[in-house]
């Protein structure tokens, strides 16, 4: 019995490792897609890389943690719009960030269709 509880102990501390490992590799890739997105000109889709740390977001199995990482990503799109450099139409730059929370928003409906499943 003891045996099953240190079993039962392990597995659940492997899957709080790795749902930490999941997070770390999406606030660190994050992170530098928005260092990216803060070098480059404002009318540049930089943004819409952040649909890749969604899909990072498949290796952990809750629907909340797809959301969270949504929630970040469209939170950094949006700063990412204040410190890019201020180059290039503002229209395009606006229409740009639109586009990129609409894919990161559809990709995350996607997943929590995927993951129901």
């Amino acid at each position: 019995m003891s045996l099953s509880i240190m079993a039962l102990r392990h597995s659940s501390f492997n899957i709080s490792a790795k749902r930490w490992e999941v997070a770390l590799l999406c606030i660190v890739s994050a992170l530098s897609i928005l260092f990216v997105d803060r070098s480059t000109p404002r009318g540049a889709a930089a943004a819409s890389f952040y649909v890749v740390i969604v899909l990072i977001s498949l290796w952990e199995e809750t629907e909340e943690f797809s959301i969270g990482v949504a929630t970040f990503c469209s939170l950094l799109t949006t700063l990412g719009f204040f410190i890019s450099k201020s180059d290039g139409p503002l229209d395009v730059a606006i229409g740009n960030r639109f586009i990129a929370l609409f894919l990161i928003w559809m990709t995350t409906l996607l997943i929590i269709q995927h993951k129901k499943v």
